[in-house]
């Protein structure tokens, strides 16, 4: 290649390379460009990086001009007007790593720190990842668990998961800083990043190179599936890591005539037992490796030589002796059950995992074809279908080279399929059962990656004859085919990482804190539900909070109303952390922070009291309040208790309502109605000799500008605008002057942008792809700008002001607006009075407007009648497909949902059979499609089918049956309100009838 030609190649790929780290660096810190246009600082960088990199051409002349090719990379960011600087960076380091690589190996291509170059930055790039995204202290449900247990050293539900705590302790004891719940933590990243290290090994294994093993072991590492349990306590990490040194074993074994790879084959298998029992599915593949090698002469030890016997028995007893922690459970349990002894029907039932077996359907294959479905989305999800066709043509080429590995690996990837098939759990554990199938996938990935390479270059070879262009162009096309993968796990970078960052999340905490913190009595119990034992346990376990409290978490509803009276006649103070029906016909109930203290004889009114200015008139009088603070940020909550008296039996249900006025009187924040103390006490079942005591975590708004407003308080009916009458004639009284004050953290932004109204930057919007007909969309816009300013954004031709605060942090503006009834597109524009626009990355002329996004509205418009819930998701069609059943048969209904907006909680579902009686006899409370379809994954208008199946309970009256629906968020027990097209709610569910339940 001619100079002049090889210049030109360093010079364009170093100018593309820095051009795109100037686009990076301005989408990051947009401040940088001050009042200057982005675009000439760009060029100047670029100008700058195509100098330098004609300075190294002249410095290292023999260095080739394609090995520049990873650093066009980045420069498909510039023709994206799409603004995301986690990908800019990302596909930049990846971009330099590239080039590293390719130094390094072209340089000493045998040297062996080039041999560790892959797997050594596999693990620090996935080390980085898992610890910046890291939980740092207390999880929920089986990750509490596994935190306290891994402390204490106990015993964990299902089959006790010996190993994991064990190691789990192990990291609990390190000097790393941090709540002790956060080193746990760390246990299940250092799992993860191993069980990445063994997807590449595993490629490797099979006659991937180095640059595919590594893609597919960084893919793994960057899924959505592993990522999320390598940054909380959990063993699936370490299950994977598990089934990847025994597939590794196992197909080492076919290569090797030295038996003592089975040997550890076998110890490591008994081993991996204790940390996951679905290891057992790994037994066909194990089976598929060794079974033809079997006759075939090994090389053992003399003594086993001559006695076959003992080599034999050998591989059992090694088996054994990994299974043999399972000794743990029995000698563990004594200490942490209060010397109560395991017994053997007890040991069996967690070694065999029968906790868990009633969600097992064998036959589900065949009688339930929407399972197939499922699993099919799973592993769509992870990888999209660019890795599915990648990983089909690795498992062809599989075939072709290694008939028996294919049988192998596919043995494993279905035995773990067909289990999620057949395994009933919801959602975030159903989809861990399917990572050890992910493991397989990725390193077909790798396989595939390596047969488009071989099929590359074998094209190359064969089209072109000159030989000094044919390694020209060969090197190139290898290059490029390479980076062009590179762009699966960079990918998964940038659009997982915002999904499982947990590293700011001390919510969980900070609640146990607040509650074990307020004047909780000496020796009193707490029953929790499956979601506040967590932090409580949690805190008493780790940081010794409160030893004298009995913390409790029970199985069903009738146990706790059992515990409850039988610790309450013996004289027991008993608090609440869950909700428990009709408490009111036989206790006092009253709110201690956010917990329910049920009582036996009522409370008096406390001195500490703040009497209101004025009052309501009727049954209820608002005796006072206490306000934990009048100052707080606009991304936390304002702690308030209300304390009411019934001086009369009030006529009906009254729901509490708090809001914001600002000082004009104008509202600005309405609080969603409550029933009175956590849900449990309404109104008509207050006596008039109690001082009720009413908590309530009032959640701001990082759209609420700081300043000064009013907390008001009112009491409306269900679906009612027409409350209780206060002593001037109107609804609502005044509390408290409260000030709100800046966020103390950055909001999550959806869609970044960067565009520029002079000194107002709009950072980003929050907004949906599609809406359906006549549906209502809100868009939230993030900016930053130096002073106050009005926007002006339209849809379409609807215009409306929009306020923009000034200062020098991110602020927030919320719109909301109706979608067209009819379908089409609709063109969402922002632009700031007075100001021209710089409307994206790429130089154009300034306008008075940009165009933010556009709006697909399709789909089904809504009907007038539609079962709407809060606009956030409507019930297209409900049915009940068994209209007879008998006590004890299984009612199924089938539902049709769809998801009208985005939404940030994911909400269960439940499906109640009411009885003649009007009582619930039956019911379902789930995520989606059997916990599979969290409603933060909904598509926007697109249709979701359910079904539920509800066991009819023995004892259930005969008679007619009606069927409810209804969503709620388990946190507040809050439903979701059924609203009519004005948006006026009118009910809490949707009920159908059509069920008649007698004997056959």
């Amino acid at each position: 290649m001619g100079n002049k030609l090889k210049s030109f190649a360093f010079a364009i790929c170093w100018g593309l390379f820095g051009l795109s780290m100037a686009r990076a660096a301005l989408d990051t810190w947009p401040a940088l460009a001050g009042n200057f246009p982005r675009w000439p600082l760009a060029l100047l960088s670029a100008l700058a990086f195509a100098a330098a990199g004609l300075r190294l051409q002249f410095q290292a002349p023999n260095l080739k001009p394609q090995n520049c090719i990873p650093l066009l990379i980045p420069a498909i960011t510039l023709l994206n007007p799409v603004s995301n600087p986690l990908r800019d960076w990302a596909l930049l380091f990846g971009a330099m790593g590239g080039i590293a690589a390719i130094a390094l190996t072209t340089k000493q291509p045998n040297h062996p720190t080039t041999r560790f170059l892959y797997p050594l930055s596999l693990g620090l790039i996935a080390s980085i990842l898992y610890l910046c995204t890291l939980a740092p202290t207390v999880g929920e449900a089986d990750t509490f668990e596994f935190q306290v247990n891994a402390i204490r050293l106990g015993v964990s539900h299902g089959s006790g998961y010996p190993l994991y705590l064990l190691l789990a302790k192990l990291f609990s004891l390190l000097p790393a800083g941090g709540t002790a719940a956060f080193r746990v933590n760390l246990s299940s990243a250092f799992f993860g990043v191993t069980a990445a290290l063994m997807a590449y090994a595993l490629a490797r294994a099979l006659g991937a190179p180095r640059p595919a093993s590594w893609v597919g072991g960084l893919s793994l590492a960057a899924s959505i599936g592993l990522w999320s349990r390598a940054v909380e306590a959990e063993v699936y990490t370490l299950h994977v890591t598990l089934i990847g040194v025994l597939l590794w074993l196992a197909i080492s074994d076919q290569q090797s005539a030295i038996s003592n790879q089975r040997y550890w084959l076998a110890f490591v298998f008994g081993l991996s037992m204790t940390n996951h029992l679905t290891t057992i599915l790994l037994a066909p593949a194990v089976a598929v490796a060794l079974l033809p090698a079997l006759p075939a002469p090994r090389l053992t030890p003399h003594a086993l030589r001559r006695n076959p016997t003992l080599h034999a028995l050998l591989y059992p007893l090694l088996f054994a002796l990994g299974l043999s922690l399972y000794l743990y459970l029995p000698l563990r349990w004594p200490a942490v059950n209060n010397g109560e002894i395991m017994t053997w029907e007890m040991f069996r039932h967690f070694i065999t995992g029968q906790e868990a077996q009633g969600a097992l359907r064998l036959d589900a294959w065949l009688t339930d074809f929407s399972r197939y479905a499922i699993v099919g989305r799973k592993a769509l999800d992870q990888f999209g279908w660019p890795g599915a066709i990648t990983a089909l043509l690795g498992l062809a080429a599989l075939f072709r080279k290694r008939p028996s590995a294919a049988f192998v690996t596919l043995a494993a990837y279905g035995a773990f399929a067909f289990f999620g098939l057949s395994f009933y759990v919801p959602d975030p554990d159903y989809s861990s059962f399917l990572l050890p199938a992910h493991l397989v996938q990725v390193v077909w990935i790798a396989l595939g990656i390596h047969t488009v390479v071989e099929a590359t270059a074998l094209f190359t070879t064969k089209a072109l004859g000159h030989e000094f262009t044919r390694n020209l162009i060969l090197d190139c096309s290898l290059f490029i085919v390479h980076c062009s993968f590179f762009f699966l796990p960079a990918s998964l970078i940038w659009i997982n990482l915002a999904k499982v960052d947990q590293s700011s999340d001390w919510r969980e905490y900070r609640l146990g804190q607040t509650i074990l913190s307020q004047p909780l009595d000496e020796g009193a119990a707490i029953l929790a539900d499956s979601e506040l034992i967590a932090p409580l346990y949690y805190l008493q376990v780790a940081e010794g909070l409160r030893p004298d409290l009995d913390i409790i978490v029970l199985a069903a509803e009738e146990y706790y109303r059992a515990e409850l009276d039988a610790r309450a006649s013996a004289g027991q103070t008993v608090y609440l952390g869950r909700y428990l029906p009709r408490l009111a016909e036989a206790y006092y109930l009253h709110s201690v922070g956010p917990l329910t203290k049920a009582k036996l004889e009522p409370s008096p009114l406390p001195d500490h009291v703040i009497p209101p200015g004025t009052n309501f008139v009727g049954a209820i009088r608002l005796l006072g309040f206490t306000l934990d603070s009048s100052t707080a940020p606009t991304d936390s909550q304002l702690p308030i208790t209300l304390y009411w008296q019934a001086v009369e039996p009030p006529p009906e249900n009254y729901l509490v309502i708090l809001r914001l006025v600002d000082s004009v009187g104008a509202p600005t924040l309405i609080s969603p109605p409550e029933v009175p103390v956590g849900q449990m006490y309404p109104t008509a079942a207050w006596p008039t000799n109690d001082v009720v005591a009413d908590f309530h975590n009032f959640t701001l708004d990082l759209a609420l500008a700081p300043g000064g407003y009013f907390l008001q308080v009112g009491l409306f009916p269900p679906f009612s605008n027409d409350g209780l009458k206060n002593e001037s004639g109107g609804m609502w009284i005044t509390l408290a002057d409260v000030t709100l004050t800046e966020p103390t953290t950055e909001p999550q932004i959806q869609n970044p942008v960067r565009m520029r109204f002079g000194e107002a930057w709009l950072m980003g919007y929050d907004a949906p792809d599609t809406a359906a007909p006549g549906s209502q969309v809100t868009a939230t816009l993030y900016w930053m700008s130096a002073k106050d300013t009005t926007a002006q954004w339209c849809a379409e031709q609807n215009c409306r002001p929009v306020t923009v605060r000034g200062g020098n942090h991110i602020t927030v503006s919320r719109v909301v607006f109706d979608a067209p009834n009819e379908g089409g597109e609709m063109s969402l524009r922002v632009g700031v009075a007075g100001e021209n626009g710089e409307c994206g990355w790429w130089p154009a002329p300034p306008a008075p407007s940009c165009e933010l996004a556009r709006l697909s509205v399709e789909g089904a418009a809504l009907a007038p009648n539609a079962i709407n819930f809060d606009n956030k998701i409507v019930l297209d069609t409900i049915r009940i497909e068994t209209a007879q059943a008998s006590p004890g048969e299984t009612v199924i209904v089938s539902a049709q949902w769809r998801g009208l907006a985005p939404m940030d909680e994911n909400y269960t579902v439940f499906v109640h059979l009411l009885g003649p009686d009007g009582v619930v006899h039956g019911q379902v409370d789930s995520w989606p499609v059997q916990g599979t379809r969290p409603t933060t994954q909904w598509p926007i208008n697109q249709p979701i089918a359910d079904r539920f199946e509800v066991r009819v309970p023995d004892d259930a009256p005969r008679g007619e049956y009606k069927v409810e629906v209804g969503w709620y968020l388990l946190a507040t027990l809050d439903r979701l309100p059924v609203v009519t097209a004005s948006g006026v709610a009118v009910d809490d569910k949707f009920v159908i009838e059509g069920l008649r339940v007698g004997d056959r």
